[in-house]
Order: C-alpha cells, then structure tokens, then sequence
C-alpha cells in the first residue's frame, strides 16, 4: 500500500470509491471498471496497453472504443457518441467486419447506417 500511495502523489491522482475518477488538472476522466469490461453484452478480453514510466495503462482497442461510442448512441441516441465513434473510426485502423457483427447482435442495423454514413 505504501508504494501505492507514493504513485498517488506523483501523479497526484489518488484512488476514491468511485467508478469514474477526475482531476483538476485534467481534460480527461478515468474509468475504474468492475472486474469484466463489457460493450453490450460483450465481454472484452483483449486489450490495447500504453506503456508510461508510472505503469501500463489497460485500454480499449481502437474497434471497441468505437463500439463503446456506438452502445452510447444505440441505447441513449446520444450524438455525441456517433461523433465520437465517426473521429475514432477516421484516425485509427479498426475491423468493420467485427463492428458491423456486433451492431447485428446488439439489433441496432439501422442505427449503423448512421454510423456508415457519417464515416462518407
């Protein structure tokens, strides 16, 4: 616990109960996720990972970050998480066979067509 506390204070981001954590001195927000990871009903099991002098971040790959995005906009219609999918999908190579599988399996073909059509 001790060394665990010592990387809080470098990174100066210090563990809460919470699921989704903040700092000020931040843009972004870190999820603490329970023990499986899963996009719809679908547990991940493989993992992109960011080396830092600190430790390994765990992250998702580029493909279910964008199926991560999309769950946003399938079940809450949030915008925001098309957008988000859309910038992804255009800056990192992903696997559109598995999106468009996954789309089918969460029943939301038509909605992909938005995402088809926003990628031009």
């Amino acid at each position: 616990m001790r060394g665990s506390m010592h990387s809080c204070r470098v990174v100066r981001w210090c563990p809460s109960t919470r699921k989704t954590d903040t700092h000020a001195g931040s843009k972004y927000a870190v999820e603490f996720p329970g023990a499986a990871v899963l996009i719809g009903d679908q547990p991940i099991r493989e993992f992109a990972e960011l080396k830092l002098p600190q430790g390994t971040l765990k992250l998702l790959t580029p493909t279910d970050c964008v199926k991560d995005r999309l769950a946003a906009y399938y079940h809450w219609s949030d915008r925001q998480g098309l957008n988000q999918a859309v910038a992804v999908a255009k800056a990192h190579p992903i696997s559109m066979s598995e999106i468009e599988a996954w789309s089918e399996r969460e029943g939301m073909r038509d909605q992909l067509r938005d995402f088809l059509d926003s990628l031009g």
